[in-house]
């Protein structure tokens, strides 16, 4: 897939994302600067802000589903921030936003930290997700 394929398949994403926080009644923001965090959202009841970086990958057939890889920067898993960030995965299936992960940015580094979840490449790491069902 060509860079400019990627950068549509990425926002298009957060735009998914976006409107799945939205429908489940949290408040969405777009931050001006991009310093790492693609969305900000609040929650209207209580008023807790959350930060969120988004990842968005297209699909690949699977025997029994689909699967897809995400790179994230081992710099934003390695780095506590306040609120800290989440992250959220989400994979186009079949000409459409099929599954949405959300985790946080502390639990996916535990995972790579003490599990060597992911697969490494300089100063990022990938994850293959496998979606079955």
């Amino acid at each position: 897939m060509s860079r400019k394929q990627n950068l549509y398949i990425g926002r298009s994403g957060q735009m998914a994302v976006m409107a799945e926080f939205l429908a489940r009644g949290y408040n969405v923001a777009v931050p001006e600067v991009d310093r790492g965090d693609d969305l900000f959202v609040v929650r209207d009841a209580d008023g807790s802000l959350s930060r969120i970086q988004v990842k968005s990958a297209i699909a690949k057939a699977t025997r029994q589903g689909f699967s897809a890889r995400f790179k994230v920067k081992q710099r934003q898993l390695e780095e506590p921030q306040l609120p800290d960030l989440h992250f959220v995965f989400t994979t186009r299936w079949q000409r459409r936003w099929a599954e949405f992960l959300l985790i946080p940015r502390a639990e996916l580094f535990d995972e790579v930290d003490a599990h060597q979840v992911g697969s490494r490449a300089g100063r990022d790491i990938w994850f293959h997700l496998v979606f079955t069902g």
